[in-house]
């Protein structure tokens, strides 16, 4: 298991360093037309591979909601199997409310602010999910669904700005290979659970949001990312 999260965190790894590097198609220009030295972009490399782990982090996050709180609410709660799918239901619908919510904070005060803020605000959130009880959990969950989606709507806009002639590869990078690496770290934190117990693994999600919002401190804005190719 870990030989495959391993493998599964080292190749993403060589494609970030690759990808900017490949060849772009030059822009058409008219006929005629005194050619121009094209302006040249600081590397994307370094912060897309901070982007995909921080995209990485939340979605382990997430991933684990979904897997293993309906498993945590009847097998070591002894709870029905309908009060885990209406959380499930609450967290969904949390994460539809913070969708909106962050694109008008991410309007308001850029994309990397809100993606740090929204998962230091998602890490006390997980912990006090498995202390908390009743209608309190289903407030909880509902905060830490609308908190982990701000940091997921709000990367993809801050890896096009990093990466403007390839918007698609990071649309691809983000939504693609960060969400994929998140669920390979669930599916790591099932062996934990089977080894030392669902009950001590759930008082480990906080660790990955946390994770994300300290490597999210280390993203440059999207402005400093662009500012670059300005001044040349």
């Amino acid at each position: 298991m870990l030989g495959l999260f391993a493998l599964a965190t080292a190749i993403p790894a060589l494609f970030l360093v690759v990808a900017p590097r490949l060849p772009k198609t030059p822009p058409s220009r008219a006929p005629g037309a005194p050619s121009a030295a094209a302006p040249q972009r600081p590397s994307a490399g370094r912060p897309m591979a901070l982007l995909v782990a921080v995209i990485a982090s939340r979605q382990w996050a997430q991933a684990n909601l979904l897997t293993f709180v309906p498993l945590y609410v009847v097998t070591y709660l002894h709870e029905s199997p309908a009060l885990a799918s209406q959380l499930l239901a609450v967290l969904s619908l949390g994460s539809v409310v913070g969708t909106l919510v962050a694109g008008r904070l991410g309007d308001r005060f850029g994309p990397r602010p809100v993606i740090a803020t929204s998962l230091f605000v998602a890490t006390p959130l997980l912990l006090l999910l498995f202390v908390v009880a009743g209608p309190a959990m289903f407030a909880v969950i509902f905060l830490a669904g609308a908190a982990l989606v701000m940091a997921l709507s709000l990367s993809v806009v801050l890896a096009q700005a990093y990466m403007p002639e390839r918007t698609a590869l990071a649309a691809g990078l983000t939504l693609g290979l960060g969400v994929g690496l998140g669920g390979v770290g669930s599916a790591v934190l099932g062996g934990v659970a089977d080894a030392i117990g669902l009950g001590r693994t759930v008082g480990l999600f906080w660790l990955a949001p946390l994770l994300g919002a300290l490597l999210s401190l280390a993203l440059p804005s999207a402005a400093r990312a662009t500012r670059g190719s300005d001044q040349k």
